[in-house]
């Protein structure tokens, strides 16, 4: 199995349209696991669950990949899978996984692997999106044509079908479901209708209640500091009544967002960031490792599994370690490095700042702006400031010399 590691040091710049103050850093771990024959079987990762056990499933374009937190192992259309292509994964009561794909809909036993198919692509076609309603015992599947481009249909049985979850039967029903969110006591529902046009409700008491969303997408509902909140594809809107009203990020088409200890940490335009409710930080670029951002997904150990385009991106242990002057880091952060003994360096406008990973605050070693640094093979920093001259710290005694140059 390949895996690369990597701790990313990242600087957060002026994010336009975000209207709020910006964290200055953050420390990012990140584990690559690229495919591999014995390892992930594809570069491209659709979708990722997780399974009672912990296992994680993963859906690529040659077969299921599963992930037991050591090893990968794989099932595939010669395991019993109806087609090696799958698109999404869902759910199914507490033993079950849901598999769609270029085969149809699988059901699969996550303790025992056993494969049973229960939509073939001779009934249906290619099935790109599946939805449980675990309220109704339904399963909702739509075509991947219809998935892909949201047209418009004159027969809505060739894109859109329900399978009964008690005895996998066709059911007759014209409500199209395609995402479920439970908060507290409300469920959310996101339809499509006819025109591949969705449309956004919930349940209050006996009351249906239809959301006003001027043509604005909705990707997820979710409970943040006491409210309830949209993530929508122009920002964070707070749900009131029948209203979406403006909440914070106006203008970022918000693709993926989860909610960590009253964090926000959402992907827009392929790049994560995280929220606080009064500062955003920039964490990441999926762009740097692949070529999409093709799926997200939070596990019970709150870490990040990102499908880049090229394999999978695991982020340790979110909620990120982000870094101002209330930890001791005092300007605008121009450089960051670790020595050989990998403590953290910083050079700001304010100075160098050190600090061992143990500790919780930054140390300031110089209070001489350095827009570079460089690390030699005899335990120093050097560094040029301007109009001051090149010095250079002894990284065990935070000892500081001033180096002349002979003429």
């Amino acid at each position: 199995m390949t895996k690369v590691r990597k701790n990313i040091l990242l600087i957060s710049i002026l994010l336009l349209g975000f209207y709020y103050p910006i964290s200055l850093f953050s420390q990012v771990n990140l584990t690559a696991y690229p495919p591999s024959l014995d390892g992930l079987q594809s570069a491209n990762c659709f979708d990722i669950e997780q399974d009672r056990n912990g296992v994680l499933w993963i859906a690529t374009e040659e077969g299921i990949s599963k992930f037991d937190g050591t090893d990968f192992s794989s099932l595939k259309q010669k395991d019993g899978l109806s087609d090696d292509n799958i698109y999404d994964l869902e759910l199914f009561n507490a033993d079950y996984m849901l598999a769609s794909g270029r085969g149809g809909v699988d059901l699969i036993n996550i303790h025992t692997d056993s494969i049973r198919n229960i939509l073939s692509t001779i009934d249906f076609g290619e099935v790109g999106q599946i939805c449980y309603d675990n309220l109704t015992n339904n399963i909702h599947v739509f075509s991947k044509p219809f998935w892909d481009e949201r047209v418009g249909f004159e027969n809505k049985g060739k894109v859109h079908k329900v399978i009964d979850g008690s005895n996998f039967s066709l059911k007759n029903i014209d409500v199209m479901v395609c995402d479920i969110f439970k908060i507290d006591s409300l469920t959310f529902n996101i339809t499509v209708d006819k025109k591949g046009k969705e449309n956004y409700y919930y349940f209050f008491k006996s009351d249906t209640i239809f959301l006003d969303h001027d043509s604005i997408q909705l990707s997820k509902f979710f409970s943040y500091k006491n409210g309830i909140y949209a993530s929508t594809s122009d920002g964070i809107k707070s749900v009131i009544g029948n209203s979406l009203v403006n909440y914070a990020l106006l203008g970022q088409k918000i693709d993926f967002s989860f909610v960590i200890n009253n964090d926000f940490y959402f992907a827009s335009n392929r790049k994560l960031y995280e929220f606080n409710g009064s500062h955003v930080t920039y964490l990441m670029n999926v762009k740097d490792y692949g070529l999409a951002l093709q799926s997200l997904f939070l596990d019970r150990e709150n870490n990040f599994w990102i499908g880049c385009g090229n394999g999978l991106l695991k982020i340790k242990n979110a909620p990120f370690n982000n870094y101002d002057k209330k930890s001791g880091l005092i300007g605008k952060p121009l450089e960051i490095s670790r020595d050989k003994n990998a403590k953290l360096w910083v050079s700001t406008s304010k100075g160098i700042f050190c600090k061992q990973d143990s500790s919780k605050n930054f140390y300031q070693v110089s209070n001489k702006m350095a827009h570079a640094f460089e690390f030699t093979n005899y335990d120093k920093l050097l560094f040029h400031s301007t109009a001051k001259g090149l010095y250079s710290i002894d990284i065990n005694s935070y000892v500081e010399n001033e180096i002349t140059l002979k003429s």
